[in-house]
């Protein structure tokens, strides 16, 4: 057999595996104990392993690679196992306990029908920041990106101060509107890294509109928390697989697995992006099945050492659900996906008719009293409450 081109590599909690593949397709798996502490080494022993099962040295097989893939839960298992590192966040005055709001999904997902309806049961999960670092600071930018309310720098001080004497290990940073312009958050990362220097800690700081920089503050939030409490542990145990694999004579950088597929340099600025690198390879690796025995439906149960994990991924998604768009691109689809109704007439799947220039119109709809619209809601108070 040819030299292998290819080394995946899944670090669990317990073993870490490996597949060395060639370019005809031809693969050898190794297994070796996963090592937390120090994944290179468990990384090298299973891919000696791997080696030694294709009959080549560590040498000459990382010399001759062109890919080397590392997956893994380690971020994951941080996550959580609550073993990250410890954390401040500034904010918006007013927007103090969005991380102890949370949303629902996170609170509820694993939750029965019955536990869903009986709330005494519910316990929500343990922040990632607690209450007591997280610090308000005046500011306000509005949705179309204009300073409403200039930014008090002096509030900005004092709550670099008081995160400096709790000793955190990162500060974060999320105001309103970020994503659309940054200037608040900018100017209030500045000032706690002149705090910071001027105190001579290290503490890192993180923005919401660099690590994702997308509507809705609660995703933001989620992230650049995530980004700070998990991924620095995760990183610098991805650059020492790096650093091992060079030691070896591979001419590349490493490269891991984005959680919504495809691969991406360890040096990736959003590295939570890979929380689940290791469970959507194996997602990944169903669908291909899937697609050989002729099943669109994937679905795939993994159970390792720390996690149990079920992912289903559905090859055909049901299109006509979407939004109907008018315009040209709604005619273009209204050729594929229009029905008739006894008339001849054809309509999109919403129920619209088509007209000769093959365009979906909306029906015009009756204007109703403004009774009905009272008692909706639309116009104030709900009135069916009253």
């Amino acid at each position: 057999m040819e030299n292998p081109i290819v080394i995946g590599i899944d670090a669990g909690g317990t073993m870490t595996d490996t597949i060395l593949v060639d370019q005809n397709g031809h693969f050898k798996i190794g297994k070796a104990a996963t090592t937390p502490k120090n994944e290179a080494e468990g990384f090298i022993s299973s891919a000696a392993d791997a080696a030694d099962a294709w009959g080549i040295s560590l040498d000459s097989l990382f010399s001759g690679l062109d890919v080397v893939l590392y997956s893994g839960t380690g971020m994951l298992n941080t996550l959580l196992s609550r073993t990250g590192r410890k954390l401040g966040l500034i904010t918006t005055k007013g927007m103090e306990d969005m991380v102890l709001m949370g949303r629902g999904l996170q609170a509820w997902a694993d939750y029965s029908y019955a536990d869903r309806l009986h709330a005494v049961t519910h316990a929500h999960p343990d922040p990632l920041v607690p209450r007591r670092r997280t610090h308000g600071v005046t500011e306000r930018v509005d949705h179309f990106g204009d300073i409403v309310l200039p930014l008090y720098e002096h509030e900005v001080t004092a709550a670099a101060h008081a995160l400096i004497r709790d000793k955190v290990d990162a500060i974060c940073i999320m105001t309103i509107f970020s994503h659309v312009n940054p200037v608040h958050e900018k100017r209030i990362a500045e000032i706690c890294r002149e705090e910071v220097a001027a105190a001579g800690v290290e503490i890192n700081v993180y923005t919401s509109h660099e690590v994702r920089p997308v509507i809705r503050e609660q995703s933001r939030l989620n992230s650049v928390l995530i980004e700070a409490y998990a991924t620095s542990r995760g990183r610098m145990q991805l650059r020492s697989i790096e650093e091992a694999t060079h030691k070896y004579g591979f001419k590349y950088g490493v490269q891991t697995l984005l959680s919504f597929g495809g691969l991406t340099s360890i040096n990736h600025p959003r590295l939570h992006e890979t929380m689940i690198s290791g469970p959507i390879g194996g997602i990944l690796g169903a669908v291909y099945v899937g697609k050989l025995i002729g099943n669109d439906l994937a679905d795939l149960l993994g159970h390792g050492g720390n996690l149990l994990r079920y992912g289903r991924h559905l090859a055909r998604p049901d299109t006509h659900r979407e939004r109907a768009v008018d315009g040209p691109f709604q005619a273009q689809c209204a050729d594929t996906s229009s029905r008739h109704d006894r008339s001849g007439r054809r309509h999109d799947p919403q129920g619209r008719p088509i007209d000769q220039e093959g365009i979906a119109r909306a029906r015009k709809r009756r204007r109703r009293p403004r009774s009905d619209l009272l008692c909706e809601g639309r116009h104030g108070a709900d009135h069916r409450r009253l």
